[in-house]
Parts: C-alpha cells; structure tokens; sequence
C-alpha cells in the first residue's frame, strides 16, 4: 500500500486428507486472487479466484471484477468468469454482469443495481436483474435484496431484514426471506439424472423442457420472523420472538455417489 494504490495477494485454500481406506482425500482452493484498488484514482481491479459477495454473483468463481468511481458515491462495475462448485459438474458455464453501485446517499443509504447473464454447454442458463438496498444510522440498519429471472420469469429472492433501537434501548427484530434453493438456472435440471452434463441431457429434452425440469426440482425457501427485546430494569430485560419456516419439497438427489432421498415439503413450521 502506498500514497497512491492499495494492491494485495489473497491465497485461502483447504487440504483434507483421510487416513481410511475407501475414502478420497481432497482440496478445496477456495481464493487466490489479486486485488487492485486506486487511492488517487477511481479504479478498482479482481482477477483469480475470488468471493461473489454481492450483485448477483456467484458463490465462487474464476474470473475479472473491475470497478470505476465515476463520482465519489456512484460506481460502474462489470464482471465476467466461470463458476466454481464442489464437487465439479462436466457442465460448462460462463457469465457476465453488469451492476451500478451506489455509497452513503445521505449519508445512509448504499447499495447496487444489477444485471447478469450466465450460459451452460452454450444454453442459457441464467438472465436476471436485481437490486441490493442497504440503510444504516445511529438506531435502524435495514437490507433488503430482488432478483428476478427474466428467463423463467420467476422471482429468485425476495428478503428484507431491519432492526430498530429505541432511546429506551427496546429492539424490534424483522426478517421476511422467500428464495429458491440453489438459485434458479437451467443447470439444476441435472439433479437427481444420472449425469452431470447439460449437454447430453439436451440431446433428449429442448431447452424449454431442460427449464421446467430445473424449475420442478429447486426448492422454494420461506422464513420470517419478528421479535422484540426490551429492559425492565437495570439488569434484567424481556423479549420474546416467533419464527416461520417452510420449505418446498426436494428431488431425490445422487452426490458422488451418494443418494439424497426426495423429500417433501414441510408445510409451515412455527417456532415460538
């Protein structure tokens, strides 16, 4: 780091070894990225292995992140590379995004909006359009996040969590989060098939079809919950909370080997 430019190396990686007969030993290269970012300038730079930590990005991937501040609290930024799972799939995926950033509006608000597409063994795999909210002060944080598919012109996540301090020091605690579990793409079509590879389930179902089967098999999460915590005296204070859980019914599932048996939904579940 110098008066000009902060530049850094990240490495983080896992070695799992087993001394057991019949089990696989593994490694798990979860970063190794360079980090640019202007102190002068307005340019910011990620390439390698790298965290999607937010604008609809993936969990892990291979790939470039590049930023430009074009006013203090206005970013662009754009985004290309390949997804990273464990264990792999024989599925070929790319991606590009796109995702306008802003910073302390009001010395509150910040947050970004954003598109991104993503293709599987040259089908499309995934096209969405989202947008992440953040407002924080001296008694309210809020988050909230929207992602829409417009390929399967289905709603990926709607989430909105806030808590609230009073001067008296009672806290309100909100959470409403309704997704799909794994996030929606045509890829999930290969749950539970006797094969990895998109493409060679495309050479029995249409891209149309391949689509409706990964819609069938991704799950649809709900929780919320509210709560309260509020000081009866000095030492001693009360709250109480109620939560709801609900999750749509899951395909049998085969992971290296492994069979995941279906299971169904679970229907509202209430915890109090």
């Amino acid at each position: 780091r110098n008066e000009s430019s902060d530049l850094r190396f990240v490495f983080r990686d896992t070695d799992t070894h087993t001394f057991l007969e019949g089990q696989r030993s593994y490694n798990r290269l979860n970063a190794a990225y360079v980090d640019y970012r202007g102190l002068q300038n307005p340019w910011s730079l990620r390439v390698g292995r790298q965290t999607g930590l937010s604008s609809g990005l993936p969990q892990r991937f291979d790939g470039v992140l590049a930023g430009y501040g074009f006013t203090p609290k206005w970013r662009l930024s754009a985004s290309a590379g390949v997804p990273v799972e464990y264990p792999d799939i024989d599925t070929r995926r790319q991606f590009g995004g796109l995702s306008l950033e802003f910073e302390n509006l009001r010395d509150a608000w910040s947050g970004d909006f954003y598109a991104i597409q993503q293709s599987a063994d040259g089908l499309l795999d995934r096209q969405a359009v989202g947008t992440e909210v953040r407002y924080f002060d001296a008694r309210t944080t809020l988050f909230s996040q929207l992602e829409y598919d417009t390929s399967f012109q289905e709603w990926n996540v709607a989430m909105l969590q806030a808590n609230w301090q009073s001067e008296g020091g009672t806290t309100l605690n909100f959470l409403y989060d309704k997704r799909r579990a794994p996030t929606l793409t045509t890829t999930n079509a290969i749950f539970g098939q006797p094969t990895t590879s998109l493409s060679v389930l495309n050479q029995f179902l249409t891209e149309a079809e391949l689509q409706q089967v990964a819609a069938s098999v991704t799950a649809t999460s709900t929780q919320a919950l509210i709560g309260f915590t509020t000081p009866v005296s000095k030492k001693w204070q009360v709250g109480g909370d109620v939560r709801l859980t609900n999750v749509g019914p899951l395909p049998e599932v085969v992971v290296n080997g492994i069979t995941f048996p279906a299971t169904p939904a679970t229907g509202d579940i209430y915890a109090y």
